[in-house]
C-alpha cells in the first residue's frame, strides 16, 4: 500500500470518527445513524485496550477535536514514538475493519446516514 493510499485511508476513518462524533450529540437518531454508532462501537470493542484507549482519547470523546497527541501520549505516560506505533497498528485495524464491513464512506452508506 503506496503513501497516498495509506493517508487516504486514515483520512477516511477519521471521518467515520467526525461524523460518530456527530451522531453521539443528536438526541433523535434515524436507524442508519444507531447502526453507525453501532459497527464503530464494535470495532472499537475489537482492539486491544492501549490501542482503544488511544482512538478513544484522540478521536472519540467529547472534544476530542481539540485533543492534541502531545496531550494524549503524555497522559498516558508513553513516548511518542510509541504513541505513534501504536495509533497506526489501531488504524490499519481499523481500516480492515471498515473495509471488512462493506467500508460505510465507500459504499455510499456515510452518504444516506449522513443525510437522513
Amino acid at each position: 500500500m503506496g503513501t497516498a493510499s495509506k493517508k487516504d485511508g486514515k483520512r477516511d476513518i477519521v471521518k467515520i470518527f467526525e461524523v460518530y462524533r456527530l451522531y453521539q450529540y443528536l438526541m433523535l437518531k434515524s436507524p442508519a445513524q444507531i447502526e453507525f454508532i453501532r459497527k464503530v462501537d464494535q470495532a472499537m470493542e475489537r482492539l486491544p485496550v492501549k490501542e482503544r484507549q488511544i482512538i478513544s482519547s484522540r478521536y472519540l470523546q467529547n472534544g476530542s477535536e481539540y485533543e492534541k497527541d502531545q496531550n494524549v501520549y503524555g497522559a498516558m505516560q508513553i513516548s511518542c514514538s510509541t504513541y505513534t506505533k501504536i495509533r497506526k497498528n489501531a488504524f490499519n485495524k481499523l481500516a480492515l475493519m471498515f473495509a471488512m464491513d462493506a467500508d460505510p464512506i465507500k459504499e455510499g452508506r456515510y452518504e444516506e446516514a449522513n443525510n437522513a
